[in-house]
C-alpha cells in the first residue's frame, strides 16, 4: 500500500480549461487542513472537537443536502472560525450529469450554506476531483475558486492510524492541503479510522515544524 503515497492527485486530472489550486505558493512550513462530504451527525462534531482541542482551523468542503439535514453543525463549524466551502449539493459525479444540473447543483449548495451563515462560500471542490469546462464556467459564473490537494491519507479506506502517518508524512511539504472526510459519501458510512488518525496527523505535522494555517487567510497564495 506504500505505492498510494506516490500518487497524491489519485488519478485525478488537472484540465487547462479550469485552473485549480493544488497547494500554496510558499516556501514557509504552513499547511491547510481540509474535510470533504460533511457535515454527518456522527462524526463531524468529534472532529471539531479535536480541532478546538488542538486549535487547529480547518476548511469543511460541505454537500448543500447534507447541510440542511444539520444545520446546527454547520454554524458551529462557522462559530469556531473554520471555513466553509461549497462540494456540490448532492455529491454526483459533475462530469456525467446534465448542463443545467451541474449549475443546479453549484448554486443550491452556495444558497444553502449562506442562508445559514450569512456567508456566501468563495471556495469550490468538485466531488471525485472530477471536473469539465462546464464546471469552469459554473464556477465562474457564481464566483468560485476550485481547490484540490496535495497530500492524502486514503482515510476512505480505512487506514490504520500507523499506514496513514507513514503515507501522510511522505507528503508533507511548504503549502500542502490535506484531504480528509468528515462525511460518508465516499464507500463507507463510517469516519472512524479519520477521526482516530487526526490527532496523529496534526502532532505529526507539528512535530516537523509546520503550522497549520486557515485557508481563508492564503487564499492569494493558492496555486
Amino acid at each position: 500500500m506504500e505505492t498510494l503515497v506516490a500518487n497524491p492527485y489519485h488519478g485525478v486530472p488537472r484540465l487547462p480549461d479550469l485552473p485549480i489550486a493544488t497547494h500554496l505558493e510558499t516556501d514557509a512550513r504552513e499547511l491547510v487542513l481540509t474535510f470533504d462530504d460533511g457535515p454527518h451527525p456522527d462524526w463531524s462534531g468529534p472532529i471539531l472537537d479535536v480541532l478546538a482541542r488542538k486549535q487547529v482551523p480547518a476548511t469543511f468542503f460541505l454537500v448543500g443536502h447534507n447541510a440542511r439535514n444539520h444545520p446546527d453543525l454547520v454554524r458551529r463549524m462557522a462559530a469556531e472560525g473554520h471555513v466553509l466551502a461549497n462540494h456540490t449539493d448532492t455529491h454526483p459525479k459533475l462530469p456525467e450529469i446534465a448542463d443545467a444540473a451541474v449549475d443546479d447543483e453549484i448554486a443550491r449548495c452556495q444558497e444553502t450554506l449562506e442562508a445559514l451563515t450569512g456567508r456566501r462560500p468563495s471556495l469550490f471542490r468538485p466531488t471525485y476531483g472530477r471536473y469539465d469546462a462546464r464546471v469552469a464556467r459554473a464556477l465562474d459564473r457564481e464566483g468560485l475558486t476550485a481547490v484540490q490537494w496535495s497530500m492524502m491519507t486514503w482515510d476512505w479506506l480505512a487506514p490504520t492510524v500507523a499506514e496513514a502517518l507513514a503515507w501522510h508524512g511522505a507528503q508533507l511539504a511548504p503549502g500542502g492541503i490535506s484531504l480528509l472526510h468528515d462525511g460518508a459519501n465516499i464507500r463507507r458510512d463510517s469516519r472512524e479510522a479519520t477521526l482516530a488518525m487526526l490527532p496523529h496527523l496534526i502532532d505529526q505535522a507539528r512535530e516537523a515544524g509546520y503550522t497549520w494555517v486557515a485557508l481563508d487567510q492564503r487564499v492569494h497564495q493558492l496555486a
